[in-house]
């Protein structure tokens, strides 16, 4: 991550070394676009939890955009914050270790955005999630001086460990299912895209179920850790007589389902509108 961080700086007059435009226009191109798109599917995800309702439930698709104004920078900076790093690291690599074996650079790629996702989201995250702890009425910039009022600045580090684990859980498992072999039909690489956010989203669900846990506690408290909290669902699990009942309390506790079918078709949307602007705005010989 410091090596992709400082390459520009090394190598800023490199025939191989493409402009930070060229990653970042797509990716907050692509992160407005899903943020205004999606806002309807993330509302219903969040009042399913919050009403405790079925998602496809009526309520929840009242007045989509309700509350975006309040959301939409985030929204539009975390839609695209990954396709950034993903495409800074994949620059870096394709210059820097031309000879690495193809799962070794998709490991890299994934490691790289996962780690500055899980950094730089994270006080956002934590902001997020009291908001919505709150309710409707709560804004961004509230919900902000709320959080420092009761645990100081200091608070916003909270998590950070388990959002880069998760992040970088995800970025691994998503950069190393989604290979596209050359001439892939375009439904293809979407359904690829697709699956592969899916398969990454499931892989990282304890992570993020740790996570809001943590994120909940008191900010002038202590929270538990992860292996703690992770023990805990296990054992609370188990404790359930029947495999139904215990596939359906880990679904409730992982928000396997909707939210994992958000994320895989976010990504692969993402990929390709992302991937539409880059051609459009930063043809090859503008890049080079």
């Amino acid at each position: 991550t410091v090596s992709v961080l400082y390459w520009r700086h090394q190598m800023p007059d490199s025939a191989s070394c493409k402009p930070v435009s060229s990653s970042l226009v797509p990716a907050l191109v692509s992160g407005l676009v899903q943020a205004i798109a999606f806002n309807p599917y993330d509302r219903a995800l969040y009042l399913r939890v919050h009403n405790r309702t079925h998602f496809l439930c009526l309520s929840n698709w009242r007045n989509p955009f309700q509350g975006f104004g309040n959301s939409a920078a985030y929204r539009t900076i975390a839609s695209a914050m990954y396709l950034f790093w993903q495409d800074e690291a994949t620059k870096f690599i394709d210059v820097a270790f031309v000879d690495a074996a193809d799962a070794h650079r998709r490991i890299f790629v994934g490691f790289v955005a996962g780690t500055m996702n899980g950094v730089l989201l994270n006080p956002m995250q934590l902001v997020k999630f009291r908001m919505w702890s709150i309710g409707d009425h709560a804004t961004f910039g509230s919900s902000f001086r709320e959080l420092v009022r009761e645990g100081g600045p200091r608070v916003f580090v909270r998590g950070m460990g388990i959002s880069i684990s998760r992040d970088v859980c995800f970025g691994v498992v998503y950069e190393s299912l989604r290979r596209h072999p050359p001439g892939e039909p375009l439904p293809t690489r979407l359904a690829r895209d697709c699956a592969a956010g899916m398969a990454a989203s499931v892989f990282s669900s304890p992570f993020n179920f740790a996570r809001n846990l943590i994120y909940g506690a008191p900010p002038s408290g202590c929270p538990l850790s992860t292996s703690t909290l992770c023990t805990y669902l296990v054992k609370e699990t188990l404790s359930l007589s029947s495999t139904h009942a215990r596939l359906v309390h880990l679904n409730s506790r992982l928000n396997v389902g909707w939210g994992t079918l958000r994320v895989g078709v976010g990504m692969a949307s993402g990929q390709l509108l992302f991937k539409v602007v880059q051609d459009a705005c930063f043809p090859v010989s503008s890049r080079t």
